[in-house]
């Protein structure tokens, strides 16, 4: 379970990341702050695959904690309409996730 406590600051990490990039910050004028944040959410990623039960659950949950953090922020603050590749992206990382976790 603490592979998940470790995947949910690297995904509002990546959001965060995002969201700076979207609204003007880039990273060549401002890569004193956003290298650092690179190396965290590396760190947070290579925490979460090595700490989760198998390498596929590691792998699957960072993505799709990610897909849903877009979705929350696309339809919430953002208010732009849910694009179809969203969730498509959510829906299969989730299934994935399930049938890993079913089929043993």
């Amino acid at each position: 379970m603490s592979y998940i406590l470790w995947a949910i600051p690297g995904s509002i990490l990546i959001l965060g990341l995002e969201g700076l990039f979207r609204s003007g910050w880039h990273w060549d004028e401002y890569w004193w702050l956003f290298i650092p944040l690179a190396l965290a959410v590396n760190y947070c990623v290579y925490r979460t695959v090595i700490g989760s039960p198998t390498y596929l659950t590691g792998i699957i949950i960072f993505p799709l904690l990610n897909s849903v953090g877009r979705i929350v922020i696309s339809l919430l603050i953002l208010e732009e309409p849910l694009t179809k590749g969203n969730l498509a992206a959510a829906s299969a990382l989730l299934g994935g996730a399930i049938i890993g976790r079913v089929w043993r």
